[in-house]
């Protein structure tokens, strides 16, 4: 626009217009008077230069008549020279006045009385005194609404010979937007100042606060005038510069926070659990980081004391269910010693009533395995896993475990995404759904096994809080049998809680399913309808590497492998010491045998040919196993090492990132153990170089 009014400079040559006229009848008089003197004439070249300039005049006339703005030129004398259409149509009252040499007087009261016109109150010499100010001067520049609603921004300039040139620009869509956007900004600002949920708007390259609202202040305790300008780090409103460098990191890596938990810092001091929506608004180039959200920290404790409520009650179910199975086994073992007891030494019968005890003794030992793997909350040998090949490799034993009147299909998805679980553990939970599947089909029907990709949108994650914003591996297990009812549905994770016969069920399998799936950082789904059958969808996450073979390597024996060397055992229970030390040596091993970790330490003193430390985990708490191997092993550096656990939660967290007990707590013989698993054990511990 500006280049525009630049060229609007020259329309004061309009005074060409009359000059030229004036010289071409001068020089018509004088070629009338005396012909001969027309080639001399010495304005006729004037002439041309002039007519050549008014040829430019006219198309510069044309080019600002098309302008896109509304212009009018007075000159010196304050008097009309010129306006283009647009101005016309802008002011088409003025259509009688805008003739050459009207004085801009005549056009502004004309003007005023039509503003008077359409309102009566109008104040006209008001108006005229106030234009007489800016007589042959140009106002500041301004913007104005007209009477039929639109907006123009008025500028005014003087040209070089003292004329003056309005231009009017319609802006009317600009102040449209700005109207939207002052609107949208209030409603923000009255929204964010009433929010009952934290509000803050802060730098985010630097976390200076640029505004709070008044629940922030309120939960955090500060004054809003201790806060703005300021930045996070001091006033340490997360605890940590590296907290909110996590914060920043994982919104622009992701472009937005939902629901997303961390924890605050009052200015007293004090730790608040806080759950926070993000994202970045550019505001004048500006990057800002508008966070949201709600302090949860309330919530959560009337959440602990209900989960705990609840906890108390499942242990109560679980103690219950313990109990009733426990007695059972020790009735069985204890029958039948009874009666082995009471027959005559060499009876036939004495083989098969060991053989029931025996029996009985591996299903405690199997309702402990179960147990264990529920309520452990860590995975326990994690890896990378292709799910196919291992429902593949489980499809003999799957087919094995149903009746011949199920039967099953699979259908696995191609170049299934990879994740990292504990195989076993999943081998487990496929075997525990299909056993479930089999249970509610004992007439028969269809097993159907599905694999597939799955990514979920920001919106199911924020209905189900157990899922992130990632990819999953899907992992489908649907039967055609009675399905089960929402209450079912609701309890059927609950370790005990079983629908099936007295005797036909732990009701540990599911509970096991769930906790495999809850430790892989997964969650798990469930479709059921009366009659029509059910689906188990488990969701792990996704991993990006490439996954490795699921083949186990077993050790295969023939004969149990024997040995000669000397094994210290350290239990705080006899009975087991002793049955360990019969049958190492029955094997051909030395063994000598102590109760606890200090008296272990003064056997290592006093034998230094000691090969092999074999101890329990689990002693008394004055020095549990590790402690006990790690002074061993500072005072005896090539004593090889081999620890035996039924359950050891927690013991293995002391200094927990040293390789030497890593390794311990990964190679050691899981209790109760047959003598063909000690045997194996223990030479492998022995053969193993340090």
């Amino acid at each position: 626009m500006d280049q525009d009014l630049r060229h609007l400079e020259i329309l004061t040559k309009a005074e060409l217009i009359a000059e030229v006229q004036r010289l071409r009848a001068c020089h018509r008089l004088t070629v009338e008077q005396n012909p001969s003197s027309q080639s001399d004439f010495s304005d006729a070249n004037k002439v041309d230069r002039y007519e050549n300039l008014e040829t430019e005049f006219n198309e510069l006339i044309d080019a600002v008549d098309s302008m896109n703005a509304a212009f009018i030129l007075y000159d010196a004398n304050n008097r009309f020279v010129r306006c283009n259409s647009l101005h016309k149509i802008y002011y088409p009252h003025l259509s009688d006045v805008y003739l050459p040499g009207t004085p801009r007087s005549v056009a502004l009261r004309r003007h005023a009385e039509h503003l008077a016109d359409l309102a009566p109150e109008f104040d006209i010499e008001a108006y005229l005194a106030k234009r007489d100010i800016y007589r042959g001067i140009p106002r500041p520049d301004e913007e104005r609404q007209m009477t039929n609603g639109r907006w123009l921004s008025i500028r005014e300039h003087l040209t070089s010979t003292g004329g003056l040139v309005t231009v009017r620009t319609d802006i009317t869509d600009r102040k449209k937007s700005e109207a939207k956007q002052h609107e949208s900004e209030e409603r923000f600002r009255a929204s964010f100042k009433s929010s009952h949920g934290i509000a803050t708007i802060t730098d985010i390259e630097t976390g200076t606060f640029i505004d709070v609202n008044d629940a922030w202040l309120t939960l955090r305790g500060f004054e809003k005038h201790e806060v703005i300008g300021k930045t996070a780090v001091e006033l340490n409103v997360w605890g940590s510069e590296e907290r909110r460098e996590e914060i920043v990191s994982e919104l622009k890596l992701r472009g937005r926070l939902l629901n997303y938990e961390t924890h605050a810092v009052t200015k007293a001091g004090e730790i608040r659990e806080t759950i926070i929506n993000a994202e970045v608004v550019n505001i004048q180039g500006k990057e800002l980081m508008f966070l949201s959200g709600s302090d949860v920290t309330e919530r959560n404790r009337f959440e602990k004391q209900l989960r705990r409520s609840q906890k108390m009650e499942a242990v109560g179910q679980l103690t219950g269910g313990i109990a009733h199975d426990f007695n059972n086994i020790l009735g069985i073992v204890l029958g039948n010693l009874e009666i082995i007891q009471s027959l005559p030494p060499g009876d036939n019968k004495i083989a098969g009533r060991i053989d029931v005890a025996r029996k009985a003794v591996e299903r405690g030992a199997d309702i402990t395995h179960k147990l264990l793997g529920f309520s452990r909350k860590d995975p326990h040998e994690v890896r990378l896993v292709d799910i196919n090949g291992s429902v593949n490799n489980l499809l003999d034993l799957v087919s094995k475990s149903l009746t011949v009147s199920i039967d099953i299909k699979t259908y696995l998805a191609d170049e299934l995404w990879t994740v990292e679980i504990d195989p076993g553990d999943f081998e487990d939970a496929i075997l525990n759904l299909a056993l479930n599947a089999r249970d509610a089909m004992p007439d028969g029907g269809k097993l159907t096994i599905e694999t597939a990709n799955i990514v979920f949108d920001e919106e199911f994650v924020v209905h189900n809080p157990k899922a992130s914003a990632e990819s999953y591996a899907q992992i489908t297990i649907r039967d055609t049998g009675a399905g089960m009812t929402n209450k079912v549905i609701d309890r059927v994770f609950d370790p005990f809680f079983t629908t099936k016969e007295v005797g036909k069920g732990t009701g540990l399998g599911l509970s096991m399913v769930y906790g495999f799936v809850e430790r892989s950082g997964g969650f798990i789904t469930i479709d059921s309808e009366i009659g029509k059958g059910s689906a188990f969808h488990l969701f792990i996450p996704r991993t990006i590497e490439n996954a490795t073979d699921l083949n186990d390597t077993k050790i295969t024996t023939g004969k149990l492998p024997l040995g000669h060397e000397k094994i210290l055992i350290v239990d705080d229970e006899e009975g087991l010491r002793d049955i360990v030390a019969i049958n190492l040596g029955d094997l051909g091993y030395n063994t000598l045998v102590a109760g606890d970790g200090p008296s272990a330490l003064k056997i290592l003193e006093q034998e230094r040919d000691i090969d092999l430390l074999f101890s329990d985990v689990v002693m008394p708490k004055f020095m549990n196993a590790y402690e006990l191997a790690q002074k061993a092993h500072k005072r005896h550096p090539q004593l090889k090492i081999l620890l035996t656990s039924g359950y050891d939660e927690n013991l293995g967290e002391i200094e927990n990132d040293d390789p030497f007990l890593i390794k311990l707590r990964k190679t050691q013989l899981k209790k109760p153990y047959a003598i063909s698993e000690l045997a194996i054990a223990i030479r492998e511990a022995l053969d193993e170089e340090l």
